[in-house]
Protein backbone atom coordinates (compact mmCIF):
# COMPACT_ATOMS: atom_id res chain seq x y z
CA UNK A 1 0.00 0.00 0.00
CA UNK A 2 1.95 3.24 -1.02
CA UNK A 3 -0.59 5.88 0.10
CA UNK A 4 -1.86 5.85 3.88
CA UNK A 5 -4.85 7.69 5.14
CA UNK A 6 -6.91 7.91 8.41
CA UNK A 7 -10.35 6.83 8.60
CA UNK A 8 -11.53 10.23 7.61
CA UNK A 9 -9.28 9.94 4.53
CA UNK A 10 -6.44 12.11 6.24
CA UNK A 11 -3.04 11.06 3.99
CA UNK A 12 -0.33 10.62 6.46
CA UNK A 13 2.01 9.02 4.18
CA UNK A 14 3.12 8.23 0.71
CA UNK A 15 5.36 5.38 0.04
CA UNK A 16 8.26 5.64 2.59
CA UNK A 17 7.50 9.75 3.40
CA UNK A 18 5.75 10.17 6.24
CA UNK A 19 3.83 13.79 5.95
CA UNK A 20 4.99 15.79 9.41
CA UNK A 21 2.08 18.37 11.29
CA UNK A 22 3.73 21.53 9.78
CA UNK A 23 4.30 20.33 6.18
CA UNK A 24 0.56 18.76 5.58
CA UNK A 25 -0.96 21.13 4.13
CA UNK A 26 1.69 22.20 1.22
CA UNK A 27 2.40 18.50 0.34
CA UNK A 28 -0.92 18.18 -0.39
CA UNK A 29 -1.03 20.97 -2.56
CA UNK A 30 2.43 19.62 -4.50
CA UNK A 31 -0.30 16.27 -4.69
CA UNK A 32 -3.04 18.01 -6.42
CA UNK A 33 -1.16 20.34 -8.35
CA UNK A 34 0.78 16.25 -9.90
CA UNK A 35 -2.57 15.07 -10.02
CA UNK A 36 -3.96 17.91 -12.51
CA UNK A 37 -0.62 17.71 -14.42
CA UNK A 38 0.72 20.88 -13.62
CA UNK A 39 4.20 21.75 -13.59
CA UNK A 40 5.47 21.61 -9.99
CA UNK A 41 8.16 23.09 -8.37
CA UNK A 42 8.77 22.04 -4.56
CA UNK A 43 11.11 24.46 -3.06
CA UNK A 44 13.17 24.09 0.21
CA UNK A 45 15.80 24.10 2.64
CA UNK A 46 19.20 21.56 2.45
CA UNK A 47 17.66 18.07 3.17
CA UNK A 48 13.96 18.98 3.63
CA UNK A 49 13.33 15.79 1.67
CA UNK A 50 11.93 17.43 -1.63
CA UNK A 51 13.19 14.45 -4.07
CA UNK A 52 11.94 11.67 -1.89
CA UNK A 53 8.65 13.84 -1.80
CA UNK A 54 8.65 13.92 -5.02
CA UNK A 55 9.67 10.16 -5.54
CA UNK A 56 7.22 8.95 -3.33
CA UNK A 57 4.16 10.95 -4.98
CA UNK A 58 4.76 9.43 -8.21
CA UNK A 59 4.68 5.65 -7.06
CA UNK A 60 1.22 7.31 -5.31
CA UNK A 61 0.16 8.24 -9.27
CA UNK A 62 1.20 5.13 -10.10
CA UNK A 63 4.98 5.82 -11.50
CA UNK A 64 7.37 2.80 -10.45
CA UNK A 65 11.30 3.45 -10.48
CA UNK A 66 11.39 2.23 -13.94
CA UNK A 67 9.28 5.32 -15.12
CA UNK A 68 10.99 7.59 -12.62
CA UNK A 69 13.67 10.06 -14.20
CA UNK A 70 16.15 12.35 -12.33
CA UNK A 71 18.27 15.26 -14.17
CA UNK A 72 20.46 16.88 -11.77
CA UNK A 73 21.29 20.72 -13.12
CA UNK A 74 23.67 22.31 -13.09
CA UNK A 75 26.02 25.17 -14.95
CA UNK A 76 27.46 22.19 -16.59
CA UNK A 77 25.22 20.68 -18.05
CA UNK A 78 23.63 21.67 -21.72
CA UNK A 79 20.38 21.11 -22.99
CA UNK A 80 22.27 19.34 -25.77
CA UNK A 81 23.14 16.93 -23.05
CA UNK A 82 18.96 16.64 -22.78
CA UNK A 83 17.64 16.44 -25.76
CA UNK A 84 19.92 14.01 -27.92
CA UNK A 85 22.89 14.30 -29.83
CA UNK A 86 24.47 12.51 -33.17
CA UNK A 87 26.25 9.85 -32.84
CA UNK A 88 28.18 7.85 -35.15
CA UNK A 89 26.95 4.55 -36.22
CA UNK A 90 28.52 1.12 -35.39
CA UNK A 91 27.64 -0.50 -39.04
CA UNK A 92 28.25 2.64 -40.87
CA UNK A 93 30.17 6.21 -41.29
CA UNK A 94 26.89 7.57 -41.07
CA UNK A 95 25.41 9.91 -37.80
CA UNK A 96 22.24 9.38 -36.48
CA UNK A 97 20.31 11.23 -33.81
CA UNK A 98 20.06 9.27 -30.26
CA UNK A 99 17.75 10.85 -28.19
CA UNK A 100 18.82 12.46 -24.98
CA UNK A 101 16.66 12.16 -21.24
CA UNK A 102 14.69 15.29 -21.63
CA UNK A 103 13.03 13.74 -24.49
CA UNK A 104 12.80 9.78 -24.36
CA UNK A 105 10.53 10.59 -21.33
CA UNK A 106 8.61 13.10 -22.87
CA UNK A 107 7.86 10.50 -25.60
CA UNK A 108 7.62 7.26 -22.76
CA UNK A 109 5.12 9.69 -20.60
CA UNK A 110 7.75 9.13 -17.84
CA UNK A 111 7.54 11.39 -14.22
CA UNK A 112 10.56 13.52 -14.76
CA UNK A 113 12.12 15.45 -12.31
CA UNK A 114 14.78 18.74 -12.39
CA UNK A 115 16.56 18.64 -9.63
CA UNK A 116 18.25 21.81 -8.40
CA UNK A 117 16.49 23.84 -11.10
CA UNK A 118 17.85 26.86 -9.45
CA UNK A 119 21.45 25.83 -10.37
CA UNK A 120 20.27 25.66 -13.99
CA UNK A 121 22.44 27.64 -16.56
CA UNK A 122 20.64 30.35 -18.53
CA UNK A 123 20.79 28.71 -21.90
CA UNK A 124 19.06 25.27 -20.41
CA UNK A 125 16.19 27.37 -18.30
CA UNK A 126 15.43 29.19 -22.00
CA UNK A 127 15.25 26.03 -23.56
CA UNK A 128 12.34 24.96 -20.84
CA UNK A 129 10.49 27.74 -21.91
CA UNK A 130 9.37 26.08 -24.58
CA UNK A 131 8.70 23.01 -22.76
CA UNK A 132 6.50 24.99 -19.99
CA UNK A 133 4.31 26.83 -22.61
CA UNK A 134 3.29 24.71 -24.83
CA UNK A 135 4.34 20.38 -23.66
CA UNK A 136 6.42 20.57 -27.25
CA UNK A 137 10.14 19.66 -27.71
CA UNK A 138 11.83 21.73 -30.63
CA UNK A 139 15.04 19.25 -31.33
CA UNK A 140 18.08 20.57 -33.45
CA UNK A 141 17.90 17.98 -35.84
CA UNK A 142 14.30 19.71 -36.91
CA UNK A 143 12.13 17.44 -35.50
CA UNK A 144 8.93 18.12 -32.81
CA UNK A 145 8.12 16.34 -30.07
CA UNK A 146 4.50 16.43 -28.20
CA UNK A 147 4.71 15.47 -24.86
CA UNK A 148 2.78 12.16 -23.91
CA UNK A 149 -0.72 12.31 -21.72
CA UNK A 150 1.40 10.66 -19.19
CA UNK A 151 4.20 12.61 -19.01
CA UNK A 152 4.99 15.10 -15.61
CA UNK A 153 7.90 17.88 -14.99
CA UNK A 154 8.36 18.46 -11.56
CA UNK A 155 11.51 20.31 -10.31
CA UNK A 156 13.10 21.41 -7.05
CA UNK A 157 14.64 24.28 -5.91
CA UNK A 158 16.78 25.12 -2.70
CA UNK A 159 15.22 27.90 -1.11
CA UNK A 160 18.69 28.46 0.55
CA UNK A 161 20.46 29.58 -2.45
CA UNK A 162 20.14 32.80 -4.84
CA UNK A 163 18.24 32.11 -8.27
CA UNK A 164 19.50 33.51 -11.24
CA UNK A 165 17.51 35.68 -13.00
CA UNK A 166 16.52 33.35 -15.51
CA UNK A 167 15.34 30.98 -13.33
CA UNK A 168 13.48 33.61 -11.67
CA UNK A 169 11.35 34.87 -14.43
CA UNK A 170 10.24 30.66 -15.27
CA UNK A 171 8.97 30.42 -12.04
CA UNK A 172 7.55 33.18 -11.88
CA UNK A 173 4.11 32.11 -13.73
CA UNK A 174 5.45 28.55 -15.35
CA UNK A 175 5.61 26.84 -12.38
CA UNK A 176 3.58 26.29 -9.57
CA UNK A 177 5.72 26.83 -6.68
CA UNK A 178 5.06 24.94 -3.12
CA UNK A 179 7.60 25.57 0.02
CA UNK A 180 7.98 22.89 2.20
CA UNK A 181 8.64 24.56 5.69
CA UNK A 182 11.77 23.20 8.25
CA UNK A 183 10.69 20.70 10.37
CA UNK A 184 9.81 21.98 13.35
CA UNK A 185 10.38 19.85 17.50
CA UNK A 186 6.87 18.26 17.12
CA UNK A 187 7.56 17.65 13.47
CA UNK A 188 10.74 15.67 14.50
CA UNK A 189 9.04 13.85 17.24
CA UNK A 190 6.34 12.95 15.30
CA UNK A 191 8.74 11.33 12.67
CA UNK A 192 10.99 9.60 14.67
CA UNK A 193 7.50 8.19 16.57
CA UNK A 194 6.37 7.00 13.31
CA UNK A 195 9.41 5.32 12.78
CA UNK A 196 10.54 3.73 16.05
CA UNK A 197 7.30 3.95 17.76
CA UNK A 198 9.08 0.96 20.20
CA UNK A 199 11.10 4.17 21.57
CA UNK A 200 8.53 6.44 22.70
CA UNK A 201 9.76 6.84 26.15
CA UNK A 202 12.33 8.60 25.19
CA UNK A 203 12.18 10.07 21.88
CA UNK A 204 11.44 13.57 22.88
CA UNK A 205 14.04 14.16 25.11
CA UNK A 206 16.32 12.56 22.09
CA UNK A 207 15.15 15.68 20.09
CA UNK A 208 15.86 18.21 23.09
CA UNK A 209 19.02 16.96 23.06
CA UNK A 210 19.52 16.99 18.97
CA UNK A 211 18.31 20.78 18.81
CA UNK A 212 20.96 21.56 22.13
CA UNK A 213 23.49 20.12 19.94
CA UNK A 214 22.21 21.96 17.15
CA UNK A 215 22.50 25.39 18.97
CA UNK A 216 26.59 24.83 19.26
CA UNK A 217 27.47 22.99 16.28
CA UNK A 218 28.66 24.53 13.13
CA UNK A 219 27.70 21.56 10.92
CA UNK A 220 23.86 20.74 9.26
CA UNK A 221 22.71 18.54 11.51
CA UNK A 222 19.13 18.17 9.39
CA UNK A 223 20.23 15.30 7.33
Amino acid sequence: EIVKTTKSGRVISIGDFIICPSQRYCINEVISNIGLKKFTCVEGGHSCGKKELLKNVALGFNYPESTQKRIKLGSHIEYRDLVGIHVSSETSNQFHWKKGILTQSMIDGNFLILDSWDQSSVETCQYFTGILDNKCLYLPNGETYSASSRFILTCTVNSERKLNSQTKLSNNHRWQCVSIPTLNHLDIVFLLLNKFPNLKTIIPKLVDIFEEVKLISFCILND
